[in-house]
């Protein structure tokens, strides 16, 4: 959870923003919006060392936004691992890295200040634009 928290808090840092769009755009990630099955959110792959976030065009723009922040989140934690193919070959377990991804995505979309001005998760994940799982996690870090 550390980790996770402490990567997005240096980017924002970095690049000023908290906006998973702009930092993709500032560490030259493109995005590609394309109708992909309902059941898939979005993905990052790496082709040749270049790093791409792919995201479902049929989301509404909010939840693209933390798609895309889970996504970039993929990217800083977990470089060295091919989630995907792990996922369809092999017996490992996925979840913890979908957890952190998870973790980056509340880390960088709510921040600190945010987590006393609300009283509870699912007010705190209407006022940051999150799922309440992802609410819930941003406050389960400062626990």
């Amino acid at each position: 959870m550390l980790q996770a928290k402490t990567t997005a808090e240096q980017l924002v840092e970095k690049y000023q923003t908290s906006d998973p769009f702009s930092l993709c755009e500032q560490m030259g990630i493109p995005i590609v919006k394309e109708e992909l099955p309902e059941s898939v959110r979005g993905f990052s792959i790496s082709i040749k060392n270049r790093k791409i976030v792919y995201l479902n065009a049929l989301l509404e723009d909010i939840m693209l936004r933390q798609v895309c922040a889970h996504e970039l989140g993929h990217i800083m934690l977990h470089r060295q691992h091919n989630l995907i193919f792990m996922m369809e070959h092999t017996l490992y377990v996925h979840e913890k890295f979908e957890r952190e991804a998870d973790q980056f995505c509340a880390a960088l979309l709510i921040p600190q200040n945010l987590l006393k001005e609300v009283s509870t998760i699912r007010e705190l994940a209407m006022v940051a634009g999150v799922e309440e799982r992802i609410a819930n996690l941003r406050v389960m870090m400062e626990q």
